[in-house]
Protein backbone atom coordinates (compact mmCIF):
# COMPACT_ATOMS: atom_id res chain seq x y z
CA UNK A 1 0.00 0.00 0.00
CA UNK A 2 1.24 3.32 -0.91
CA UNK A 3 0.78 6.33 1.30
CA UNK A 4 1.36 9.94 0.84
CA UNK A 5 1.67 12.96 3.12
CA UNK A 6 -0.38 15.31 3.24
CA UNK A 7 0.22 19.12 4.59
CA UNK A 8 -1.96 20.52 7.32
CA UNK A 9 -3.75 22.41 5.10
CA UNK A 10 -4.94 20.25 2.53
CA UNK A 11 -6.14 18.11 5.42
CA UNK A 12 -7.99 20.68 6.88
CA UNK A 13 -9.75 20.96 2.96
CA UNK A 14 -10.64 17.43 3.17
CA UNK A 15 -11.71 17.01 6.36
CA UNK A 16 -14.19 19.71 6.15
CA UNK A 17 -15.44 18.68 2.72
CA UNK A 18 -15.87 15.28 4.28
CA UNK A 19 -18.03 16.64 7.32
CA UNK A 20 -19.95 18.89 5.45
CA UNK A 21 -20.97 16.04 2.73
CA UNK A 22 -21.79 13.92 5.77
CA UNK A 23 -25.00 15.84 6.56
CA UNK A 24 -26.52 15.42 3.64
CA UNK A 25 -25.14 11.83 3.32
CA UNK A 26 -25.65 9.07 5.50
CA UNK A 27 -23.25 6.46 3.89
CA UNK A 28 -20.60 8.65 5.12
CA UNK A 29 -21.34 7.70 8.74
CA UNK A 30 -19.42 4.88 10.38
CA UNK A 31 -22.55 4.12 12.37
CA UNK A 32 -25.18 4.32 9.78
CA UNK A 33 -27.85 1.73 9.61
CA UNK A 34 -28.91 -0.26 6.47
CA UNK A 35 -32.96 -0.10 6.87
CA UNK A 36 -35.51 -1.94 4.29
CA UNK A 37 -35.79 1.56 2.47
CA UNK A 38 -32.14 2.19 2.83
CA UNK A 39 -29.63 4.03 4.25
CA UNK A 40 -30.18 5.92 7.52
CA UNK A 41 -28.69 8.23 9.90
CA UNK A 42 -27.69 6.78 13.40
CA UNK A 43 -31.15 6.64 15.38
CA UNK A 44 -28.97 7.95 18.60
CA UNK A 45 -27.15 10.79 16.87
CA UNK A 46 -28.89 11.80 13.70
CA UNK A 47 -27.00 13.84 11.05
CA UNK A 48 -24.71 15.10 13.66
CA UNK A 49 -23.23 11.47 13.35
CA UNK A 50 -21.77 9.65 16.57
CA UNK A 51 -18.20 9.81 18.24
CA UNK A 52 -15.84 8.93 15.35
CA UNK A 53 -17.58 12.50 13.65
CA UNK A 54 -17.41 13.71 16.88
CA UNK A 55 -13.73 13.18 16.97
CA UNK A 56 -13.02 14.36 13.32
CA UNK A 57 -14.56 17.52 14.10
CA UNK A 58 -12.26 17.84 16.83
CA UNK A 59 -8.80 17.09 14.50
CA UNK A 60 -10.56 19.56 12.29
CA UNK A 61 -10.51 22.15 15.05
CA UNK A 62 -6.95 21.27 15.84
CA UNK A 63 -6.17 21.58 11.67
CA UNK A 64 -7.85 25.57 11.78
CA UNK A 65 -5.82 26.33 15.07
CA UNK A 66 -8.03 25.62 18.08
CA UNK A 67 -6.80 24.56 21.58
CA UNK A 68 -9.38 22.18 22.77
CA UNK A 69 -9.68 21.02 26.39
CA UNK A 70 -10.16 17.56 26.44
CA UNK A 71 -13.77 16.06 26.61
CA UNK A 72 -14.88 15.08 30.10
CA UNK A 73 -14.71 11.31 30.70
CA UNK A 74 -18.32 9.38 30.65
CA UNK A 75 -19.52 9.08 33.76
Amino acid sequence: QLTTAVPPSRALELLQSYLAASTKAPHLHPDSTFTPSGLKYPLASGAAGGIVLHNLRRVEAGLRGEHLEPDPPKE
